[in-house]
């Protein structure tokens, strides 16, 4: 865990477009449920709450902290509790910058949306909350590391299409489009490059391909 989220700098360039589009599919009520319209939306909040996240200072932050969403970092999920710890804990502040601020990013959203301060906090907490969690999921992340964050990943996100279940296939459907169309988009205008990608790299990512050999 340690490696791989707690002390890992690369973890950030992973970590932020997945928790945007965990945001997109989790988010509930605030945001547009429309991709162009949603884009749109959270790189405004994002520019609004980058200084915040990244000093952990300012109104917002203070505020979100307060409500208690400074304990429910994955980055955090990953270090250990030691002098060593603490040594190495610098290598972790951009993979907790990143996590700070799409969370803060939401919690603007919401305020802008009418809802109170702790109402917005409790939302961009609780999207996906790391502390959470049953005995028996707890007891089984000893052994398979992440699986208590994969779950409440995932619990967020079945939770609103439960609420919601129409709108969460709109969401889906819009995003099966975006991927359908980045594939015919790298199959057709640079079919060469296209097929040096390997298979798994395919099927777990979006890949956009140039057709410059530098980019």
């Amino acid at each position: 865990k340690a490696l791989a989220t707690g002390y890992n700098p690369t973890f950030a360039a992973s970590n932020l477009p997945l928790d945007i589009g965990h945001l997109f599919l989790a988010n509930g009520e605030v945001y547009s449920s429309i991709v162009p319209r949603f884009a749109a939306q959270v790189t405004v909040d994002l520019k609004q709450t980058m200084g915040q996240a990244w000093s952990k200072s300012g109104p917002l932050y203070e505020a979100f902290v307060k409500e208690g969403g400074g304990l429910t970092f994955l980055t955090t999920y990953g270090q250990i509790q030691s002098k060593l710890g603490q040594t190495l804990k610098p290598l972790g502040y951009l993979g907790e910058f990143t996590e700070a601020w799409t969370r803060l990013a939401h919690m603007n959203r919401a305020l802008k949306a009418g809802k109170s301060v702790t109402e917005a906090a409790h939302l961009a907490r609780t999207r996906i909350d790391y502390s959470q969690g049953g005995g028996v999921v707890k007891a089984l992340d000893n052994v398979f590391p992440y699986l208590s964050a994969a779950t409440q990943a995932v619990r967020g996100v079945t939770s609103k299409a439960a609420e919601r279940p129409g709108l969460f296939t709109w969401k889906v459907c819009q995003l099966g489009a975006l991927s359908a169309g980045l594939y015919y988009a790298n199959a057709l205008g640079n079919p060469e490059c296209w097929a040096q990608v390997p298979s798994k790299i395919r099927q777990n990512y979006w890949v956009f391909t140039t057709p410059w050999s530098y980019l």
